[in-house]
């Protein structure tokens, strides 16, 4: 990440005693190198978790666009710091612990040694809070306040299927998009040194991303909000222009990843016809529902062409799914 905003990537590295180091790039941003390092610094003094394995996340914690720090470390506790200053030269006066439940506890990763990572893990558009752990699970923390200040009110380990996500011993995840399908993927370092890979369904998953435009064909799309979102009513939303910046829902909190265009339109005016089945529906007891995307015939000239589907739940307009992509071929 670029620490000093001069644009070129930095590297931060929390250290064992607790501390965190911040190294600043002095060459390029395709050939990083580093000469020397300074400390973080807190309230003018150099920065402490007060405990052991400093894992620094970046992120803009109260949406003032301004980086701030996470910290978490042995103790299982996560500091936050505010940026006080600018983005170029962040200043944090003060640290405070983050708190999880109504009574203001101290939030404390089961296990200690917590490493928290940040994102919207429920596609709510509030800000959520992942952490791995001694033990080697991954902890979630849904956000029940407001993306510019989240409220944490217990936590759930993560799984695969039946069975608790994993990974050994000091679990260090991070989300990333690792396979480019609009979908944040999990990849988790642990204890003896190796990396894994998770990769994530989406609430939006497709049987197939591609479709000849000389055959034409069918591809089934598999919705999975959740069993919370259970019951709810539901709009798959089409694009040929991509899925950034998206459409913005009605409330404005969040934005749904399809760009407004004419295909869109032709969707919306054939929703639950033969080239858009069950488009507009409702999620069963499960949160789950499936339709379908039929080119009915042969799409010539098409070659190139991606085609973007989510889906947006209503009443009120508070959920968007992920983005998934067809690829046309010749």
């Amino acid at each position: 990440m670029d620490w000093n905003e001069d644009g070129k990537k930095d590297l931060i590295l929390g250290l064992y005693n607790g501390e965190v180091r911040i190294y600043l790039n002095t060459n390029t941003d395709k050939a990083p190198v580093f000469q020397g390092f300074k400390f973080l610094e807190q309230g003018g003094a150099k920065f402490t978790n007060g405990s052991s394995s400093a894992t620094p996340e970046i992120v803009d914690w109260n949406n003032d666009g301004m980086k701030d720090v996470l910290c978490g470390g042995g103790g299982g506790k996560i500091w936050l710091l505010i940026n006080n200053n600018t983005n170029a030269d962040p200043v944090f006066n003060t640290k405070v612990y983050l708190k999880n439940g109504k009574f203001g506890l101290d939030l404390i990763v089961n296990g200690g040694d917590c490493r928290p990572v940040v994102f919207d893990f429920d596609l709510d558009g509030r800000k959520d809070l992942l952490s791995g752990s001694f033990y080697g699970l991954i902890y979630c923390y849904l956000n029940q306040g407001t993306d510019a200040d989240p409220y944490f009110d217990g936590y759930f380990p993560l799984k695969i299927g039946a069975n608790y996500l994993d990974v050994g011993d000091w679990s260090h995840p991070d989300a990333v998009d690792w396979d480019g399908d609009n979908t944040l993927d999990f990849i988790c370092g642990e204890k003896e040194g190796k990396v894994m890979y998770f990769r994530a369904l989406g609430p939006l998953s497709l049987s197939d991303n591609r479709i000849y435009e000389s055959l034409g064909g069918q591809i089934t799309l598999n919705l999975n909000a959740g069993p919370s979102k259970g019951g709810r009513k539901y709009l798959i939303f089409g694009s040929v222009t991509g899925t950034s910046p998206g459409i913005p829902l009605p409330g404005g909190a969040v934005v749904l990843p399809v760009n407004w265009d004419f295909f869109t339109i032709m969707v919306l005016g054939m929703l639950n016809t033969t080239p858009f089945q069950n488009f507009l529906g409702a999620l069963d007891g499960s949160g789950t529902a499936t339709a379908m995307f039929d080119t009915v015939a042969p799409i010539p000239g098409t070659a190139g062409l991606y085609i973007s589907f989510a889906y947006a739940l209503n009443s009120p307009w508070n959920y968007a799914s992920n983005g998934a992509n067809i690829e046309i071929v010749p």
